[in-house]
């Protein structure tokens, strides 16, 4: 997390009057420009000092605060509530209801709420690089994308709430910004990005959110969730219930969000290091899903449980590195793994599919090397259907899996015994003993030298890795973790 900004000096003191400053066809109760100024209020708390705005949109627009020209770089807002701000419609002052600034400044300790802009940032639109936004409250503000804060400069948002935003576009809560330690909470988009578009989140919680498209959470093709929750966000007419395009990494939880579309958790994502759970996709992969390009859902390293698609409980499409896919359910095809989909040292259990015939772990073309594919039911009879023969495209090479796929291709080293769960019953998918025949029975990969198990521990102990996606560890071996 980055320090909180640092507020340049020397700085002219600002004080409040009635009525408005012009700038061009745009009113605003403050006006700041070519001068380095700070507007701070006497109160600690933003609710004992207001900046009303005030009209509609339109001619008759009054912003609170525009910050522009050259010079007034390092200016500052603090400890004031901003209301009822309106942009105006004319090209160069549409954006900000709340406020909008030309240069780099500072707002913090503030509260943004009940302003609107006809296209960027209801409550904050930021034209150029270098804004910082700390400990604000930004709420119930409207635009065009944006609802709440929207930049095309690389805005930074630390420790501040987004909530109750509204855009009809894109990034109900933001667009195009980096938040640190925040919650983006209940925002919603027209379009795509419930909580934002575009939008990098560290240490966020990001929780019912909606869009009506794409990215019930954060819409973003090549943005970054790192160590975040996400849940309970909707897509409601199409994909990406948690996610859409993004990275989701380092110990993020992706939980309980819904798509109307693919990609219950996520959808055309990559997922490192993470937990996808109780996610649901009316059609494809409840968990994970990508499109045609196969590489669009790649996950490694990662936990999908308890999630429900119509056709690939887990994971629909691409591939998958060790990790475990448990406890999923599809209502047609695939519980675990709908191919075409690849999977590597995974640990495939207890999945389910309603549908007689449907493949209780997976539907044609699944690639599985080094997996234990084990325990997967149809529930139309209860019968154990880990894959349907009758589909093409299967291959599986040192992989245990019962019934063994006389049919398939490569079927090096495959074996059809019991894994020796630690307890299957209860969830502990980890190796249960040395005597187990998915023990050192793997094949040796050269990505394998510089990595882990999905319990961090290293993937090659005793000269062969094992199957499955934990790396068993014999009693008294001194062994490290990540």
């Amino acid at each position: 997390m980055p320090p909180a900004p640092q507020t340049p000096f020397p700085f002219r003191m600002a004080s409040m009057t009635p009525g408005g400053a012009v700038a061009g066809s745009q009113t605003n109760r403050v006006y700041i420009t070519g001068k380095r100024i700070i507007l701070q209020a006497v109160s600690t708390n933003p609710a004992d000092t207001l900046i009303v705005g005030g009209g509609s949109i339109g001619p008759d627009a009054v912003r609170c605060v525009y910050i522009i020209a050259s010079g007034s770089e390092g200016s500052a807002v603090r400890g004031f509530t901003l209301t009822n701000g309106h942009a105006g419609t004319t090209a160069s002052y549409q954006g900000g209801g709340g406020l909008n600034t030309e240069r780099a400044i500072v707002v913090s300790n503030c509260i943004i709420t009940g302003c609107f802009s006809p296209t960027y940032g209801g409550g904050m639109y930021a034209r150029y690089a270098g804004v910082t936004q700390y400990n604000c409250v930004v709420s119930g503000n409207c635009a065009s994308n944006g609802g709440g804060v929207c930049s095309f400069s690389g805005l930074v948002i630390t420790n501040s709430l987004i909530t109750g935003n509204l855009a009809s576009n894109g990034g109900g809560g933001l667009s195009v910004c980096t938040v640190y330690s925040s919650t983006i909470a209940n925002n919603t988009a027209g379009g795509r990005g419930g909580a934002g578009e575009s939008v990098n989140a560290y240490d966020c919680y990001i929780s019912n959110n909606v869009a009506a498209t794409f990215g019930g959470g954060i819409y973003g093709d090549g943005s970054v969730v790192s160590h975040c929750v996400v849940s309970s966000n909707r897509a409601n007419g199409n994909n990406g219930g948690g996610v859409w395009g993004v990275t989701v990494k380092n110990n993020s939880l992706i939980a309980s969000n819904y798509a109307g579309g693919r990609g219950g958790g996520a959808a055309d994502a990559y997922v490192y290091d993470s937990t996808v759970v109780g996610n649901t996709a009316a059609s494809y992969g409840g968990g994970l899903a990508s499109g045609a390009d196969l590489a669009r859902a790649v996950s490694k390293n990662s936990l999908f449980i308890d999630n429900t698609g119509n056709w690939g409980g887990g994971q629909f499409r691409g591939s998958a590195t060790n990790c475990l896919l448990a406890q999923n359910h599809a209502v047609t095809y695939a519980g675990a793994a709908y191919g075409p989909a690849i999977l590597v040292n995974c640990t495939v259990v207890s999945n389910t599919v309603q549908t007689a015939g449907g493949g209780g772990s997976f539907y044609t073309a699944v690639i599985a090397t080094n997996c234990i594919v084990w325990g997967n039911l149809q529930l139309s009879d209860g019968a154990t259907n880990n894959w349907v023969p009758s589909q093409s495209g299967y291959s599986f090479a040192y992989t245990c899996i019962f019934p063994l796929p006389a049919g398939a291709t490569n079927v090096a080293g495959n074996i059809d015994a019991d894994p020796r769960f630690v307890n299957f019953t209860g969830g502990n998918y980890r190796l249960g003993s040395g005597s187990s025949p998915c023990v050192n029975a793997g094949t040796n990969q050269e990505w394998m030298t510089i990595s882990y198990d999905l319990d961090g521990k290293i993937r090659i102990r005793y000269g062969f890795v094992d199957m499955g996606c934990y790396e068993y560890i014999y009693s008294g071996t001194i062994f490290s973790v990540r």
